[in-house]
């Protein structure tokens, strides 16, 4: 996860109960959604 979402990647509450939600996702919607909820969050 660090490689693509950077040495600032964590898992917070919030992400990982978003990841467990019971809705299927694959590893690429796992980043995807990190990389826009950070960048949303720093504008």
């Amino acid at each position: 996860m660090t490689g693509q979402c950077g040495p600032s990647f964590r898992f917070d509450r919030p992400f990982m109960a978003w990841i467990t939600n019971g809705e299927p996702k694959n590893m690429g919607q796992i980043v995807d959604d990190w990389l826009l909820l950070r960048t949303a969050g720093s504008e």
